[in-house]
């Protein structure tokens, strides 16, 4: 009996271990995977052909000073830097497409969460018109000239098949 416990024991410290763990290894293998991409990148622009722009310097956007820019709408990885023809500058470097890629992913989530379509703000929205009725008619007062406060109580508070949540006793409204 009491090396069945200690089994159970040895499983749970290993689970528990591991899972403290696994920040530090998922921010190891993030650093790894950029490291690995920084030496590809890299090894293309030392031994791949490299491509030659010529631009001009008041529309340049750096997104790393005198490293990487982007040229309509991709990243590119500079390696040589001239001043060229006409106030111009040429720059030679490797377009980083993997980059390009990862931002865009970027830009399309945070635009997904912040336009509402989210899936985690779509339940939220759905969950909240379950328990919020701010347009339903016991929440609003119920006046007339004759009678300027009521207590806003109707005998139907929730549609037919709702489960309703515990309703405080009524308070009284003054119509103004």
């Amino acid at each position: 009996m009491f090396s069945f416990n200690t089994s159970y024991q040895r499983i749970a410290i290993l689970l528990t271990g591991i899972s403290l763990l696994a920040p530090m290894l998922y921010s190891s293998v993030f650093y790894g995977e950029r490291l690995l991409h920084r030496m590809e990148m890299w090894y293309e622009a030392s031994h791949g052909e490299l491509e030659t722009i010529e631009l001009d310097p008041a529309k340049i956007i750096w997104t790393k000073k005198n490293r990487e820019l982007i040229i309509n709408d991709a990243y590119f990885d500079v390696v040589e830097m001239k001043p060229g023809k006409d106030g111009k500058i040429t720059v030679r470097g490797v377009f980083d497409h993997e980059e390009t890629e990862m931002h865009e992913a970027y830009h399309k989530s945070r635009n997904e969460e912040e336009s509402g379509n989210h899936t985690t703000q779509k339940l939220a929205d759905w969950l909240q018109t379950l328990w919020f009725f701010s347009d339903s008619a016991y929440s609003k007062p119920i006046c007339s000239d004759a009678q300027k406060t009521t207590t806003g109580y109707t005998e139907n508070l929730f549609p037919d098949g709702m489960t309703s949540p515990p309703v405080p006793p009524p308070r009284q409204f003054s119509c103004i």
